[in-house]
């Protein structure tokens, strides 16, 4: 098997840059936070990375600082690389929240600010990328605080698939005092500073940090550790909370370490937020895997929750205590689940087993090596093929999701607008073909509920959750930061609608959205063939989705950008030849990448010329991938 390494990494959190970015041991870098205490946050505690005095995007700052180490140590060492074939793959949880609620308050106010707004999408920041790297393919995960670790199982995928030579993958994020309400509101954030996994533990503190790494194939000469490992799944329960088993996270855990050959022993990377449900629940997914774990290191009591920079942080600090040979203690009276950890002890592992948990049920699990992997043989890549193609729905039919879904009727019909989109479109390459209330999955070829297990949800929005994130800020203003609604906030994650749809139907795949800008489409369709030419999942559901309304039609206007179409449409893909399918898919990669590539400059400028021969706007979003369909020659709505 031909294995991926990492060649060079560009680091920044609260603890510094660089190797000081990623240093596992010390005191912890949470403070109480004057910023958040000003809005009046009880619990203003936050690991800061960005200066406080900073007058731009911190996102894109981070990401730019990060980029700049990478870019530096590249030149040192691969000075080639900018001649390679380059992607980017980057995860967020944030983006360009920062520049959103700026953007809000303009459009509010009646006073409109053009470069908040042109910053306001979740891909605002990664013009830093755009601009240093033009004509590279991008993608953006929105994977909430699983985005970095999905980020790099996608950028392994491509290099198997011999799509780049070099690829930059990661993740950033940067706190506002939106989010910072947030959970606040759902009341998971501590008193003063997170203790992962003790049972004085009271919760979470949010972090600042961007982590670029440059992966290549193996082949290429390079030195650093191996990404051996990826998997990904969805707990298909809750929109926030873990199930308490944490089955569908050891599944990933348990897959990510079959796909690196490796029995153990390895050293753990907890998502350990020091949250009540979410150690507990992750502590019993340990538990379960003790005859591989040698020792557990929690990251986040040091440097904060860094949400979508969280999983890269974490994953190559651990890796420096393997290369050290020592994790530092976890604090306190631990879990009983944990009690087979044996602190103190020498560190004999040489791989690192990394898992990671988000809003809307996602779970991604990574495994690197410091030591070369076991040579095996090539494994032929499966095929991909369109096997359903839905129609557009430009509204929400709740009626048939209530027929048609696991959930009680008042929580289908209090979902989201995005979310209720999204699953309608999903119903429509769900249901059966001769009714479509008929239940989803009837028996398929009798395996029930093992056939949802490795079913899939991707969704590709260029707004994501923009026209939700503007009625939330909105009330903010009206109410107070101290009074955020909590039932609300989930929503203005953009990864609560794949993770609606994988609650509603009952699917345990991998689920994310994604978005870098007009590309949207392309993206979500490239990355569910990556993750079945992986094996993430048998099937996957690529859904486009965007929610126009009031507020994203003034910042399309103040931006002077073309208009996303609103509604959504869903394709259903799959890794098995079979009859009935529609067309292969994966003879298409080469095209889907190169439809990944954003325009020079910013997102707002869609790749697709936006206007007819009367110069009116045109639509994009969904309207971009059918007519992609019908140049193919495919099946199309």
């Amino acid at each position: 098997m031909s294995w991926v390494r990492v060649c060079a990494v560009g680091a920044v959190s609260a603890l510094g840059e660089d190797e000081l970015a990623i240093a596992p041991g010390g005191p912890t870098a949470v403070r109480k936070d004057s910023q958040l205490e000003l809005v009046g946050l009880r619990r203003p505690f936050l690991a800061r990375a960005v200066p406080p005095d900073l007058e731009a995007d911190p996102a894109a700052w981070l990401l730019a600082r990060a980029l700049g180490s990478l870019s530096a140590k590249l030149d040192r060492e691969r000075p080639e690389w900018r001649s390679q074939r380059l992607a980017v793959v980057v995860g967020t949880s944030s983006g360009g929240m920062w520049s959103q609620c700026r953007a809000f308050d303009g459009i509010a106010a009646g006073e409109p600010d053009g470069l908040a707004c042109r910053g306001a999408p979740y891909w605002g920041p990664l013009e830093v990328l755009t601009r240093a790297l033009p004509g590279a393919p991008v993608v953006q995960v929105l994977g909430a605080c699983a985005s970095s670790a999905l980020a790099l199982g996608l950028a392994r995928e491509l290099l198997r698939d011999g799509l780049a030579e070099l690829v930059i993958a990661g993740g950033y994020d940067a706190v506002t005092p939106f989010v910072a309400a947030g959970f606040e509101a759902l009341g998971v954030t501590t008193a003063d500073r997170p203790r992962p996994f003790a049972l004085s533990r009271d919760g979470l503190a949010l972090g600042e940090g961007a982590l670029l790494a440059a992966l290549v194939d193996e082949s290429a000469s390079s030195v650093g550790p191996w990404l051996t490992g990826f998997a990904a799944s969805s707990d298909a329960s809750h929109p926030t909370s873990p199930t308490e088993s944490g089955a569908a996270l050891a599944r990933a855990a348990r897959e990510a370490l079959g796909a690196a050959r490796l029995a153990g022993p390895v050293l753990l990377s907890a998502h350990a937020t020091a949250t009540l449900a979410n150690d507990r629940a992750e502590a019993s997914v340990v538990r379960g895997l003790q005859d591989v774990v040698e020792g557990v290191h929690a990251f986040k009591g040091r440097i904060g929750h860094t949400l979508g920079a969280g999983s890269a942080l974490e994953l190559f600090s651990a890796l420096s205590c393997v290369e050290q040979g020592a994790c530092p203690a976890l604090e306190g009276e631990l879990e009983p689940q944990l009690d087979f950890l044996r602190p103190g002890q020498p560190l004999r592992a040489r791989a690192v087993l990394k898992l990671a948990s988000a809003f809307g049920g996602a779970n991604a699990a990574l495994v690197a090596q410091v030591e070369r992997p076991l040579s095996v043989p090539d494994e032929p890549r499966p095929g991909v093929w369109l096997t359903r193609c839905g129609v557009p729905h430009l509204t929400p039919r709740l009626d048939a999701l209530v027929a048609s879904s696991r959930l009680e009727p008042i929580h289908v019909r209090r979902l989201d607008a995005l979310s209720a989109l999204c699953a309608t479109a999903a119903l429509d390459v769900l249901a059966s073909a001769d009714d479509e209330s008929a239940r989803v999955f009837p028996q398929e070829n009798g395996a029930g509920g093992h056939a949802r297990e490795r079913v899939g949800v991707v969704v590709g929005s260029v707004l994501a959750s923009l026209e939700h994130n503007a009625d939330y800020q909105a009330r903010l203003r009206s109410r107070g930061y101290a009074r955020a609604d909590a039932r609300r906030f989930p929503a203005t994650s953009p990864n609560l609608a794949p993770g609606m749809v994988s609650i509603l139907f009952g699917l345990g795949g991998p689920c994310t959205t994604v978005g870098a800008g007009f590309q949207a489409p392309f993206e979500a369709l490239l990355m569910a063939c990556e993750l079945l030419r992986g094996g993430q999942a048998d099937e996957m559901l690529v859904i486009v989705a965007d929610v126009l309304g009031e507020t994203s039609s003034a910042l399309i206007d103040a931006s002077a950008a073309a208009t996303p179409a609103h509604g959504a449409l869903a394709l259903r893909l799959t890794a098995q030849r079979q009859e009935g399918n529609l067309a292969a898919i994966h003879e298409l990669l080469p095209d889907i990448l190169a439809q990944v590539v954003p325009s020079e400059g910013s997102g707002w400028a869609p790749r697709r010329a936006q206007t007819d021969a009367g110069g009116s706007r045109r639509g994009s979003g969904w309207v971009a991938l059918v007519d992609w369909l019908k140049e193919q020659g495919l099946p199309h709505p």
